[in-house]
């Protein structure tokens, strides 16, 4: 389980152990966050600050290399031959679909290397004119916590999942404005 830090606040936010349906797992972001920096968040193992993070799988991955991560990720043999002709464009990617929170029509983001930044550019240019206003997207986590994303969270974001878009202002960069995803619900969900 790991856990992402604010520098600055006293909260502590769990990333959710949720499996994207290719079940990959990319490296979280390491680094000094600031308020939960959005380039680089703070992370801590539980495996100790000494673990080196396995090698993620990234679009430019060869098949060769998609081979070794499923072996060294404990995959079944039948599987690892069903994939051994895919390179890492065929096998990490990820969907979810956004929209504001007073819209029903939601926008498809595609994402190939599983990070935030990716997530952070994708979103923000749905704004257009205002990307370049927005300092952090975060995610609202159980009971309605604020939680940072990292680039784990983000390998573990479930493929076409929905989220509403909620603007808020950042009480720290005056004119700057903050978007909390949060998990669309539809009245059949549980």
């Amino acid at each position: 389980k790991q856990e992402a830090r604010c520098s600055g606040s006293s909260g502590v936010a769990s990333a959710s152990n949720r499996h994207s349906p290719s079940g990959f797992v990319g490296t979280s972001g390491g680094g000094s966050g600031s308020d939960c920096d959005p380039k680089t968040p703070e992370t801590s193992s539980a495996a100790g600050p000494s673990a080196s993070p396995p090698e993620p799988l990234t679009d430019a991955s060869s098949p060769q290399q998609v081979s070794d991560w499923l072996e060294r990720n404990r995959f079944s043999p039948n599987l690892i031959r069903a994939f051994q002709q895919y390179n890492g464009a065929d096998m990490a990617r990820l969907l979810f679909y956004v929209g504001q929170e007073t819209e029903n029509v939601f926008h498809p983001v595609y994402l190939n290397q599983l990070t935030y930044p990716e997530l952070f550019a994708k979103v923000t240019n749905l704004f257009q004119s205002d990307s370049d206003k927005i300092t952090q997207i975060l995610v609202s986590g159980p009971g309605d916590i604020t939680v940072c994303i990292s680039d784990e969270m983000v390998s573990h974001m479930l493929n076409e999942s929905k989220y509403t878009l909620h603007v808020l202002p950042d009480t720290v960069n005056a004119g700057r404005f903050r978007i909390v995803m949060k998990e669309y619900q539809t009245c059949c969900d549980e």
